[in-house]
C-alpha cells in the first residue's frame, strides 16, 4: 500500500461552519486520476471542498477549497 493516496469530498450548507461527506473515499496511486461517478448538486447555500491524505494513516489528511 506504499504510495496510495485516498480522497474524498466534503460539502457544507451553513457557508463553512460544518462539514459533511458527500462522497465514498477513492483510493490511488501518485499521479491517477480518480473520478466520483456521480455530479453533486452545488447551488446557492453549497459549498464544497475536497480532502486528500495518506491511506496508511487516518490522520494524514488535509482539507482544502470551498467552493
Amino acid at each position: 500500500m506504499y504510495g496510495m493516496r485516498q480522497g474524498w469530498l466534503e460539502r457544507s450548507t451553513n457557508g463553512g461552519s460544518s462539514w459533511s461527506d458527500l462522497s465514498y473515499t477513492h483510493v490511488g496511486a501518485g499521479g491517477q486520476t480518480v473520478g466520483t461517478d456521480y455530479y453533486y448538486y452545488d447551488g446557492p447555500g453549497y459549498l464544497a471542498r475536497v480532502c486528500v491524505g495518506d491511506f496508511l494513516y487516518s490522520n494524514s489528511y488535509s482539507c482544502g477549497g470551498s467552493f
